[in-house]
């Protein structure tokens, strides 16, 4: 029964490691990126069970990175900002950029 109980164990840690990484965008919990704000959305995407959280960078100049770096690691998640374009603010040809992000010819 042991070696069924470790192989069972053993099964679990391989999933829980391999398992893809599922996040949240913070506007389901919040509109802003205040530190009261940050605060509240992170420590809900974590209490959720979310592994990072997708946190909106609309205006960069908001961004505290210094707090946000704090409550992310008292929480035990990472983030991704995303930008929130839209197709105005797009070229419609997409870059192509080299390992060393320089611009691909053509």
């Amino acid at each position: 029964m042991m070696a069924s109980i470790a192989g069972h164990i053993r099964f679990h840690q391989t999933f829980v490691r391999s398992r893809t990484k599922g996040g949240v965008h913070a506007f389901v919990w919040e509109h802003g990126w205040s530190k009261e704000q940050a605060t509240r959305a992170i420590n809900r995407s974590a209490e959720a069970g979310f592994d990072f959280i997708e946190a909106p960078s609309l205006d960069p100049s908001s961004i505290n990175p210094a707090i946000t770096t704090k409550l992310l690691g008292a929480a035990g998640i990472g983030i991704a900002f995303s930008m929130g374009l839209d197709f105005e603010s797009v070229d419609a040809k997409p870059a192509r950029l080299s390992a060393d992000g320089s611009p691909c010819p053509g």
